[in-house]
């Protein structure tokens, strides 16, 4: 789990707020480790959206359970990830009872570090899943809505999977 800490800051023009339950559920080695119940916040200012997993507020100090990430809704390649811009390299559609679900997959690499490379798969403006190649670890974030996520579960390309002993048996 991860833990940030920052001073409040101050989102100039601030449009509007909406929190959203989510169940974020951890695979390690391809089998179930645990889940954790939180909120996502999405804070709109002009174009930029930010995604703030856990957030919680004490009046001067924010805390979040994981990363933030901004999405540039005018650039759907522009992606960030505490600051560091994720990389669009594939996009798939799934079908769900006639409705067409587009998922895009990012490639997330800082520079000069190790181990710490993975996927970040998005749908509609929305982290939906994070495989890490370099530890056999992924993340289904679990919305209303979790059809999409046993979809990505149950993929037999290499979309969301890079070996296929990586799959999820459940």
């Amino acid at each position: 789990m991860v833990i940030l800490t920052s001073c409040k800051s101050e989102i100039k023009n601030q449009t509007n707020e909406n929190t959203f339950p989510v169940v974020i559920e951890r695979y390690s080695r391809s089998k179930f480790h645990h889940s954790d119940t939180t909120t996502l916040t999405i804070r709109k200012n002009d174009s930029i959206s930010f995604h703030l997993f856990g957030l919680e507020n004490d009046g001067e100090y924010e805390t979040t359970m994981d990363l933030p990430f901004e999405f540039n809704q005018n650039d759907s390649f522009q992606i960030l990830m505490n600051n560091i811009p994720l990389k669009l390299i594939n996009e798939k559609q799934y079908s769900d009872k006639n409705k067409l679900l587009k998922v895009k997959k990012y490639y997330y690499d800082v520079e000069n570090e190790i181990d710490e490379e993975g996927n970040f798969f998005v749908m509609e403006e929305r982290i939906i899943a994070y495989s890490s190649d370099a530890w056999n670890l992924q993340k289904f974030y679990k919305y209303e809505d979790p059809k999409i996520t046993e979809l990505l579960k149950k993929d037999t390309t290499d979309f969301f999977y890079r070996f296929k002993s990586d799959r999820i048996i459940e």
